[in-house]
């Protein structure tokens, strides 16, 4: 794959920094034209997060600093965290956009640096994520869940038999339709969301509260899906149950 193309433009920032190199395969020497970024998985981020969370500046900062060690360690005169902050670092210099820039209008951040210099597993830039991003990506599976799962159990109370039927019915076909509509409202989020991409470990928590928050909103309209004609049997089923003799 070596003289691929590699699109490494900073979301968010519309600036092109294109690099020559591969992305899969390691390169012995970091050049000005051949970056291997290092990759990683959700569970490795989540590691990461949890480990560093505490850390002085976020873990983000210190995944920016351990990926220009990393990725320049061939070529420290080409490119340090320092460098890359500060808007002096030599990379600059031959990056399209950048060199004929002053320093202090080509300095990156945090999110810049770790967008340049990582990848997820499948060679996608990590994400930035958001309270709101989160939101908008959990509140269609999980409204489509809620509505699937009242589905199913309006379907399970209808069964024939007794009340323990009607109430083992219910439960059963009510979480059958909720994990059902749930993927189903996940395919519709991509299509319309495209795919969930791999965030950075310091907007990890932000992205993850979003999609808390849409998944109890989600499911409050709930009570008002169901009529008040439908009877799941449970309260006769209890009912049933208490009025048992005790046994001696």
């Amino acid at each position: 794959m070596a003289g691929e193309n590699v699109d490494v433009t900073l979301s968010g920032t519309g600036r092109p920094v294109p690099v020559e190199g591969s992305i899969t395969e390691p390169t012995e020497i970091v050049t000005p034209t051949s970056l291997t970024p290092s990759r990683f998985t959700q569970q490795e981020i989540e590691d990461f997060r949890v480990a560093f969370q505490d850390y002085a500046g976020g873990p983000d900062k210190l995944l920016a600093q351990t990926l220009a060690k990393r990725v320049g360690i061939d070529s420290p005169d080409l490119f340090t965290y320092d460098t890359l902050s500060d808007g002096t670092a030599k990379l600059f210099d031959v990056m399209p956009g950048f060199k004929d820039k002053a320093p202090e209008d080509r300095k990156f951040g945090d999110f810049e640096i770790i967008q340049l210099l990582a990848r997820d597993a499948k060679g996608n830039k990590l994400e930035s994520g958001t309270l709101l991003g989160g939101f908008k990506r959990e509140i269609i599976p999980s409204g489509t869940s809620a509505a699937g799962g009242v589905a199913g159990a309006k379907f399970g109370a209808r069964l024939p038999g007794p009340p323990q039927v009607k109430f083992g019915g219910s439960l059963v076909f009510g979480l059958l339709g909720a994990l059902g509509a749930y993927e189903g409202g996940e395919e519709v989020a991509d299509y319309l969301l495209d795919e969930e991409m791999l965030m950075t470990p310091g907007t990890t928590a932000a992205y993850e509260s979003g999609k808390t928050a849409a998944s109890v909103a989600g499911w409050l309209p709930t009570p008002f899906l169901i009529s008040k004609n439908v009877q799941f049997g449970a309260a006769q089923y209890l009912d049933n149950l208490l009025k048992k003799p005790a046994v001696t």
